[in-house]
């Protein structure tokens, strides 16, 4: 970080903590000093521990599809048998999906389907306690 940056920062840092200071320990005004920011505040040296991604039930229901996920899973195997391949598969699907001339009122209607039987399936399930996925 530049210099002039630097003192940018610390004039910003030090205009804030005047703001907020009051009665508040120094770990308080960090801790809040991070929750605006939206970022860790480091000292240098000190490594961040990241908090640990909350593992997902394998078991949960899937999402409901969008119409456009409808649209590629009716398209994508008319495209396999006509030779596309790879990368060159979602390309053309992207590019057919944003014609205007294509008619998605049935891939709308899948997906309404699709996220009412998410919405029942979510009602039934019963999440596992922590520590038991």
């Amino acid at each position: 970080m530049s210099t002039s940056v630097q003192r940018i920062f610390a004039a910003a840092v030090i205009q804030w903590l005047n703001t907020h200071s009051g009665d508040a320990t120094v770990a308080e005004l960090i801790t809040e000093l991070e929750s605006e920011i939206g970022a860790a505040v480091v000292a240098p040296g000190k490594k961040v521990v990241k908090k640990k991604k909350k593992k997902k039930d394998p078991n949960a229901p899937k999402n409901g599809k969008s119409a456009y996920l409808c649209f590629c899973g009716a398209t994508r195997p008319q495209l396999k048998e006509a030779g596309v391949t790879g990368k060159d598969i979602m390309v053309k699907l992207g590019v057919m999906w944003n014609e205007p001339t294509l008619d998605k009122g049935p891939y709308n209607e899948m997906a309404a389907a699709d996220k009412v039987r998410y919405a029942a399936e979510m009602a039934a399930y019963v999440a596992p306690v922590e520590g038991n996925i």
